[in-house]
């Protein structure tokens, strides 16, 4: 109990604080049968007819494309010995006619019979209305609901039976019966107080709803003159989908229009909504517009999707703001209908029937207008959103692979992304734009995108003239690593010397080395090689794209040490030492004598040298090969004086 009364108390708040306004136009588009009281209209969604049933058993087919009126009028006149009070077209050549008796007649191709007593049926008609639901399913296919003062019937035309389910006594009645909604009375069951509350069945292709409407109160009166069903998530695009959380029943008499949750819609007085107040409402349904910027088609997101409801009342034809996609959690769609224009070409004169037009039998469903049945003819209104759009881009559009939050990518020079029009937009016309100017021939569902700017799409409106600017994309292109590597194809390296190659550090870029071909796990600017072998870099800006530098060979050049050997291990003062080098036999390399490190030049190349003095003397032995030379380690000499004589 706590827990209502906080909602209630969020809900009157949530009421006070909502901002809801008019969001659409209706433009009228024909004025057919004027000075005529038409009762009902009844579209038939297989094909543009529309069958009309006018005061004094007037009937009318007329085409929806071409205004075309036909007047089946003397057909029935051998039929008029009750009053006609419902209609329902199967088809251009097929309608369902009620009579206040116990009677429905079927005109088909030309053929009158009559569905009575003798099919089953029992109690005076009340209500007719064709089960479009096979449209989507096969359950319950080729039904026409009947509703009498005993029971709710259907009856199978395809095998001519009837059968029975049914229903309260003296209440029941078809209230809506299109492609896309079923909703009629049914006999209650223990959740309900029939007394206090009116018991009604909303018909889904899949799924089946019972809910209650609180009547026989100060405030909602005594009856129910007509009821309809909303739900978010919900559209002639997606029929098989209802959410039962969202589902919200609206229902109207002379008290006006009223709301409620269907999941409590079995207690008395719940949350509700009360619109209209003192106007007689004769009949509400609802018209979807925009349907091609779905988003996901979930209340979080409803894109620019609308859904109005639409009362004809004794005081004119009433429109609500959309409220798809608003709703309070944890009680349903308590939607914000806080806005109800009048539409101002039928004025204040009693509407008796309202029914949407729906090209539900082209490959695109468009509820594109509406036929409102009046004491002074038969309405063709044409809805208008363009002035009410929200100007905030549309999110339509979306890098391949990329969640629609990414609005900006980089990719690398000479490389291409993908833009694709999303599940959201369920339109097929688009023209791609950059930078505010129109690509030529850029009708596609994918963009490739090689260069930098800013891209969108403009999305038509198949069911109308609106387009609609999507979100933006934003593109840069990173151009391909400029750096330096200027080296010689092959270096040759003396005494295995560590020997580093370089290229200029950039923070933006990425590195990578190989040895002999193969990733040698260095990404750094520079490498240091230590054997001989070919080196490479790659050079990154961006992901997966390197550019390479050319390969330099590294030969790592080691010269044998020279070592210098004596003839004796020591000498006399008469000696003349004798020096050996151990000298390759390699024509490329030279050697090079020294006595305290000067140069000996008159023992260039010799390998075994005379000594006649004492000294440190060394080798270096050199090559032509890159320049190298290795010395020797100083071999010390020493020859004593000669003895001297005295006198």
């Amino acid at each position: 109990m706590l827990r209502r009364l906080l909602l209630f108390v969020f809900f009157l708040t949530f009421a006070a604080t909502a901002s809801a306004q008019q969001d659409m136009d209706f433009h009228l588009g024909s004025h057919l049968l004027a000075g005529i009281n038409v009762l009902k209209v009844k579209r038939d969604f297989y094909d543009p007819y529309l069958w009309v049933l006018a005061q004094n058993n007037r009937v009318y087919r007329i085409n929806s494309l071409t205004m075309g009126i036909d007047d089946y009028t003397p057909t029935f006149a051998p039929y008029t010995s009750a009053p006609f009070v419902d209609i329902a077209g199967r088809s251009a050549d097929t309608v369902y006619i009620a009579t206040a008796s116990t009677k429905v007649i079927e005109y088909e191709k030309g053929v009158i019979r009559s569905i009575d007593a003798a099919a089953g049926l029992s109690g005076t008609v009340l209500s007719v209305g064709l089960d479009y639901r096979s449209k989507y399913t096969s359950y319950n296919p080729a039904m026409l609901d009947i509703a009498t003062t005993t029971a709710l019937f259907y009856y199978n035309y395809q095998k001519e039976k009837i059968t029975s389910q049914g229903g309260a006594k003296g209440k029941n009645r078809i209230f809506e019966a299109t492609y896309r909604t079923m909703s009629t009375s049914f006999l209650g069951n223990n959740y309900y107080d029939t007394t206090k509350q009116y018991p009604v069945l909303n018909l889904t292709p899949l799924e089946t709803f019972f809910g209650g409407l609180f009547c026989h109160t100060p405030e909602s009166g005594d009856s129910v003159s007509t009821y309809y069903y909303v739900t978010n998530g919900y559209s002639p695009l997606q029929a098989d989908y209802i959410d039962e959380d969202y589902l919200t029943q609206v229902w109207g008499n002379e008290k006006g229009i009223f709301q409620n949750s269907w999941s409590d819609s079995y207690y008395l007085n719940e949350l509700h909504g009360h619109y209209l107040d003192g106007i007689q409402v004769n009949k509400i349904t609802s018209i979807f517009g925009l349907l091609a910027f779905h988003g996901t088609g979930l209340p979080s997101d409803p894109g620019l999707v609308h859904e109005n409801l639409l009362a004809g009342t004794q005081h004119g034809l009433y429109f609500s703001n959309s409220a798809y996609g608003k709703f309070i959690y944890g009680f349903g769609p308590i939607h914000d209908y806080n806005t109800f224009t009048q539409e101002v070409d039928i004025g204040d004169q009693p509407v008796n029937d309202v029914c949407v037009d729906a090209t539900s039998y082209a490959s695109t469903v468009c509820e594109n207008a509406v036929w409102v049945a009046t004491t002074n003819g038969l309405y063709f209104l044409k809805p208008d959103y363009s002035a009410y759009v929200n100007p905030q881009q549309f999110s339509a559009i979306n890098f391949n692979g990329q969640p629609n939050t990414v609005s900006a990518t980089s990719v690398c020079a000479g490389d291409a992304v993908e833009a694709d029009i999303s599940t959201s937009y369920l339109g097929d016309t688009y023209q791609w734009y950059k930078n505010g100017m129109q690509l030529p021939g850029q009708t596609g569902i994918t963009l490739s995108i090689s260069t930098p700017g800013e891209y969108y799409a403009v999305l038509y409106d198949p069911c109308g003239s609106l387009h609609e600017e999507s979100n933006h994309l934003t593109v840069n292109i990173i151009s391909a690593p400029v750096f330096t590597f200027n080296y010689p194809d092959k270096i040759q390296q003396c005494n295995s010397l560590p020997y580093t190659l370089s290229v200029g550090n950039n923070p933006a870029y990425s590195y990578r080395w190989y040895t002999n071909g193969v990733l040698n796990g260095t990404t750094t600017p520079s490498f240091t090689a230590t054997q001989s072998g070919k080196y490479k870099v790659e050079v990154s800006g961006c992901t997966n794209n390197w550019v390479p530098s050319k390969e330099v060979e590294i030969d790592m050049i080691t010269l044998p040490v020279p070592q210098i050997t004596a003839d004796k291990p020591q000498y006399c003062s008469e000696d003349i030492p004798k020096l050996t080098v151990n000298m390759p036999t390699d024509p490329s390399y030279s050697i090079n004598w020294y006595k305290d490190g000067s140069l000996i030049p008159a023992d260039k190349d010799q390998t075994s040298i005379q000594v006649p003095q004492s000294g440190n003397y060394t080798v270096t032995l050199a090559s032509t090969i890159g320049g190298c030379s290795q010395s020797s380690a100083a071999l010390p000499v020493s020859i004593p004086p000669r003895p001297g004589f005295y006198l």
